[in-house]
C-alpha cells in the first residue's frame, strides 16, 4: 500500500508540473486527460530503473536523456507542441520525482559518479497526494482548471516553505542547545503525527526527542551518557 501511495505522489506532481506548462494548449477533456496521463508517466519513469536493480533514473545527469525518450514516445500525440517545449517540460515533471525523493527519504543525485545520498526530509506522502489529486480530478472537468492546479501547486509551495523554515529554526535551536558537547550527529525528519523527531550524539550524550512542527516547544524522550 505504501508503495502505491508512493507512486501515485509522483504521477500527481508529474501531471500537475505538465499540465501547468501546456495548458494553453488543449481545452477538451481528452486533450486534458492525455496531457495529465503524459507528464504523470514521465513523474514516475525514475522508479523504472528500480526494477532492474540500479538508481539511474534518480540521478539528474540522466533527466535529459529520460525527458527526450518520453518525448519521443509521445511527440505524435502532442504534435501542437515544439519538440524543445516538450523535451524541457517532461524534463522538468522528471525532475518533479528527484525533487520530491529529496525532500523525502533521500536520493543518490549524482548516481553513478557519486552513490552517496543527499535529503532534506521535511514530507510524508500523504498531504501532498490528497491536495494534488482534487486538483487532478477538477482539472479535466473544470474550464479553468490551470487556475486550479496553480492554486495546488502554490499550496504546496508554501506548505514546503514553511516545512523547510520549521526544520532549519528547530536544527539551529538544538545545535545552540548543544554547542558546547561537540555535536557529531544531528538528524531532524518528520513523525506520523505531523511533529519533528530528531537525533543528536554528542562526544558525551545520545539524545532524541520531538517538536511541533507549528511550534518551538522541544520535548526529550531519551538521553542517556555514553559509557568512556
Amino acid at each position: 500500500m505504501g508503495y502505491i501511495i508512493h507512486e501515485t505522489l509522483h504521477f500527481s506532481i508529474g501531471a500537475c508540473v505538465t499540465y501547468a506548462l501546456l495548458n494553453k494548449y488543449y481545452n477538451s477533456i481528452e486533450k486534458v486527460s492525455l496531457v495529465l496521463l503524459i507528464g504523470g508517466i514521465a513523474g514516475i519513469t525514475p522508479d523504472i530503473t528500480k526494477f532492474f536493480g540500479d538508481l539511474y533514473g534518480h540521478s539528474l545527469l540522466l533527466v535529459p536523456f529520460l525527458g527526450l525518450v518520453i518525448m519521443l514516445i509521445t511527440r505524435k500525440l502532442l504534435l501542437e507542441i515544439s519538440v524543445v517545449k516538450l523535451w524541457f517540460v517532461l524534463s522538468f515533471s522528471v525532475l518533479s520525482h528527484i525533487f520530491i525523493d529529496f525532500i523525502g527519504n533521500g536520493v543518490a543525485l549524482l548516481y553513478p559518479l557519486i552513490t552517496k545520498e543527499y535529503a532534506f526530509h521535511i514530507i510524508r506522502d500523504d498531504l501532498f497526494l490528497y491536495i494534488l489529486l482534487i486538483a487532478l480530478i477538477i482539472a479535466i472537468f473544470y474550464s479553468k482548471g490551470k487556475l486550479v492546479i496553480l492554486s495546488s501547486l502554490l499550496i504546496v509551495a508554501l506548505y514546503l516553505g514553511v516545512l523547510t523554515y520549521s526544520k532549519i529554526q528547530l536544527q539551529q535551536t538544538l545545535k545552540s542547545e548543544y554547542k558546547e558537547d561537540d555535536i557529531t550527529l544531528l538528524l531532524v525528519y518528520p513523525r506520523w503525527d505531523y511533529r519533528w523527531e530528531f537525533i543528536i550524539r554528542t562526544n558525551k550524550l545520545s539524545i532524541s526527542g520531538s517538536s511541533p512542527i507549528f511550534g518551538t516547544d522541544i520535548q526529550i524522550e531519551r538521553e542517556y551518557e555514553w559509557n568512556d
